[in-house]
């Protein structure tokens, strides 16, 4: 845990979840966190970009290839929420569930994050390019009714 000032390290310090978690790290664990920190800026601003790239593929394959699904583009993070027609569960417990079966692809349920989030599911895009399309490939063929590649 890395903390920003000395108010911080005490209102950790004085909490139930120190006393209730482990407090130990890996030596591996400690060095990686180190480089990172002090030579990881380069790395950084390059998973940066492939996340942005990813975000924008999602976007416009959203937009032209799955227009019955809403979506709306993240402005943080690499999780992308896509809303799936009403009529896409019917006969599946759920999106999610659906979105597993006929295309092969892992997603989270949304009603899992609340009520609001019922007809959507939460797709994770911080992969490769090609694992990404081939995802969103799957995905509308499985919406659109067509054999999954």
């Amino acid at each position: 845990m890395i903390l920003p000032h000395r108010n911080a390290v005490a209102a950790w310090d004085g909490s139930e979840m120190l006393r209730s978690t482990s407090n130990s790290t890996s030596t591996l664990g400690a060095v990686a966190a180190m480089a990172a920190y002090l030579d990881g800026a380069e790395w950084l601003d390059s998973v940066i970009d492939h996340l942005a790239g990813n975000r924008d593929v999602v976007s416009l394959f959203a937009r032209t290839e799955l227009p019955v699904i809403g979506y709306v583009e993240p402005e943080a993070s690499y999780l992308s929420w896509l809303e799936l027609p009403e009529w896409l569960g019917q006969g599946n417990a759920v999106p999610a569930e659906f979105i597993s079966r006929a295309a092969k692809v892992s997603a989270m349920e949304g009603a899992d994050f609340g009520p609001v989030s019922k007809d959507f599911v939460r797709l994770g895009f911080a992969t490769s390019r090609p694992v990404l399309l081939q995802a969103l490939d799957r995905i509308a063929d499985a919406i659109k009714g067509g054999p999954v590649k």
